[in-house]
């Protein structure tokens, strides 16, 4: 069991995550946008049109930020660091970062904020596209909105030990090829 202000939470199993996967389509960051860009600047690609509404994974390395926010993080294709202080919204984050929205039924206080993890993070949840103003005054424009199990775990108190199977979902490492 693990601990997080003061309940007790279980571990998610291998086989819900394995379930929550199954039928997830990779979605890589390259592909969110038409290339080359045209004249009407940034487009949305025909592949990440076709899957909002439906449950996607995606490959990628958590924005560190200097103050975590609550009830969602950034994730982008390399890592990067956003300047929450003194750049505040004149950051600079990759036009392809991806919103990651937690929701845990209920299970977690929606003021909790998410900690940093560091390295390659593979993430499955249902896609959302168009412009959406974010609690921090950053304008989303493609989120996540991550399964509530892994957002759970994501959530557990900070130095509490993961279980295995999420291990094997947060922890991608070298291992992953094409986060681009």
């Amino acid at each position: 069991m693990y601990a997080y202000a003061g309940e007790s939470r279980t571990p998610v199993s291998q086989a819900a995550l394995e379930r929550s996967a199954a039928d997830a389509t990779d979605l890589k960051f390259r592909e969110f946008f038409k290339m080359p860009i045209g004249p009407r600047g940034l487009e949305a690609s025909e592949k990440l049109l076709s899957l909002v509404g439906k449950r996607v994974r995606v490959v990628g390395h958590m924005a560190r930020q200097g103050t975590p926010t609550a009830g969602f993080f950034i994730l982008a294709a390399l890592p990067v660091t956003l300047g929450d202080e003194d750049d505040s919204l004149s950051d600079d984050m990759p036009a392809s970062a991806l919103f990651i929205h937690l929701d845990t039924e209920g299970q977690l206080p929606a003021s909790a904020p998410v900690p940093y993890y560091p390295g390659l993070l593979r993430l499955t949840g249902i896609l959302s596209l168009g412009p959406y103003e974010e609690s921090d005054g950053h304008v989303s424009t493609v989120r996540l909105q991550l399964d509530p199990e892994l957002a759970a775990q994501l959530l557990a108190k900070p130095g509490s030990q993961k279980s295995p199977a999420l291990q094997s979902e947060l922890a991608v490492g070298a291992s992953s090829k094409g986060v681009h």
